[in-house]
């Protein structure tokens, strides 16, 4: 009993992910396995092929259903994947839009992904120091990456949006420090500036500023008016 409630309370932590027996690595594949099971039957998890599930999540639009992209990757054991473009933007309520055709995902293995039956994908290949983050903080990187085309809302509901992430615990600044020197420099200031909107403990704003050049100027998009953009070099 106490291994399936670790599973439960384990996959908590993972909305939006398509997981398996070998997921959960703390438990035995079969004990693994038959808990999925259970949680299916539940209906907790939502099965999308022989021992593949899918953990629901939920948007501020709405529940969210699985990828068949996703679920095509999973059988494939290419499990280094997060979404990326529009589809990360859609996954954290930055937009309603859905990808039309080619879709984006990342891919944090470093090494190149293989392509065969993956038609219509965009394969965005990452930093593997990214392989810490969660789905939503590597989409959230994603959608900094390009925010100014990515978010359909105002800039005003864009800035909200971004602070509410982070102080729902959705994404961790702290956390996303270790894969932030990987990207670019407008990323990591733009990180900055959202780490003191948000209050972050001084040690995370340190970590930073020092990932920024105080002389450079950074096109900040819709997060060119947080409090102390300026100060973190956005025109």
């Amino acid at each position: 009993m106490a291994r399936t409630s670790s599973l439960a309370a384990h996959r908590q932590t993972k909305p939006g992910h398509i997981v398996t027996a070998t997921t959960f690595r703390e438990l035995p594949p079969s004990t693994a396995a038959h808990a999925l099971s259970r949680l299916a039957a539940r209906g907790e998890l939502v099965r999308v092929r022989r021992g593949h599930y899918y953990v629901p999540r939920t948007s501020r639009f709405g529940p969210v259903p699985a990828d068949r992209l996703h679920v095509a990757l999973s059988a494939l054991d290419e499990v280094r994947y997060t979404p990326g473009g529009v589809t990360a933007a859609n996954t954290l309520g930055f937009t309603t839009q859905l990808p039309m055709g080619r879709a984006d995902i990342i891919s944090t293995r470093g090494r190149r992904l293989r392509r065969r039956g993956l038609e219509g994908l965009r394969i965005l290949e990452r930093s593997p120091a990214r392989r810490s983050l969660t789905l939503d903080e590597n989409a959230f990187l994603e959608v900094l990456r390009d925010i100014k085309h990515l978010s359909d809302l105002s800039a005003e509901e864009t800035r909200a949006r971004a602070v509410q992430l982070i102080r729902d615990g959705v994404v961790s600044l702290d956390r996303m420090a270790t894969a932030a020197w990987d990207e670019p420099p407008r990323v990591r200031a733009m990180l900055g500036a959202l780490a003191e909107a948000v209050e972050a403990p001084a040690a995370v704003v340190k970590r930073y500023r020092e990932m920024v050049h105080p002389c450079s100027r950074y096109a900040f998009g819709p997060l060119r008016d947080l409090p102390t953009a300026r100060s973190w070099g956005a025109q």
